[in-house]
């Protein structure tokens, strides 16, 4: 159902995360797994970090969610759509130029 992904992952994720259980595990201190990053590639099309941190995961809704967050899932966003390490490294630095303040829990505009 549509509102299942707001609470749990859908069972494609699960699917996922049971057929590779280090899908199933988190990234960094976050509450989204790998499976929903593969997930979100696969099945949603996603085609940079960008796009699976901010909008197709709840990694990045947050706010920085972690260096070691954000290198898990550009791990697994590398692997699953072939980039480079040039091209990881330009992705990562995207999405860490979207967190200006990152040490800022809150910031005013």
């Amino acid at each position: 159902s549509a509102g299942a992904k707001v609470t749990q992952p859908d069972g494609d994720v699960l699917e996922l995360a049971r057929a590779v259980p280090a899908w199933g595990k988190p990234l960094g201190r976050s509450t989204v797994i790998g499976a929903e990053v593969i997930h979100a590639i696969r099945q949603e099309l996603a085609q940079s970090l960008a796009d699976c941190v901010f909008r197709r995961t709840d990694l990045g809704t947050g706010g920085h969610p972690g260096d070691d967050a954000l290198d898990a899932c550009a791990d697994l966003a590398a692997v699953e759509l072939g980039w480079s390490a040039e091209q990881r490294a330009t992705q990562v630095a995207a999405v860490r130029a979207r967190f200006p303040n990152r040490n800022a829990m809150w910031t005013a505009v």
